[in-house]
């Protein structure tokens, strides 16, 4: 389930430095925390790496799209411009469900 859940997470929020969105400035560099448990670090050179093992590629652009290592990539939805290290937001996952998500 935690798989899942950090797919959704992960599809619905990767970060590129490129892209002009203050959210995704401060998520790349720092910790994004899924639903209080899991945490993912977005690195400036394109990887990402999770709390639980999961690992992979990052590229952002209208979407943003992960593609955890020896997986298919996931595309979803940019962040809200405008958070940044401190808070939080909901924001529906992949499976539908709403999940909480953290700048730390």
């Amino acid at each position: 389930m935690k798989k899942i859940l950090l797919s959704g997470a992960l599809f619905a929020f990767a970060a590129a430095p490129a892209l002009a969105n203050s959210t995704v400035d401060a998520i790349v560099g720092n910790t994004l925390v899924i639903n209080g448990s899991i945490e993912v670090q977005y690195n400036a050179d394109g990887t990402y790496s999770a709390s639980d093992g999961t690992s992979g590629a990052w590229s952002a652009g209208d979407e943003w799209c992960v593609t955890p290592d020896g997986g298919d990539t996931m595309c979803g939805p940019i962040p809200p411009d405008g958070l940044g290290v401190g808070d939080s937001w909901e924001q529906e996952g992949a499976d539908g469900a709403t999940m909480t998500l953290e700048i730390k």
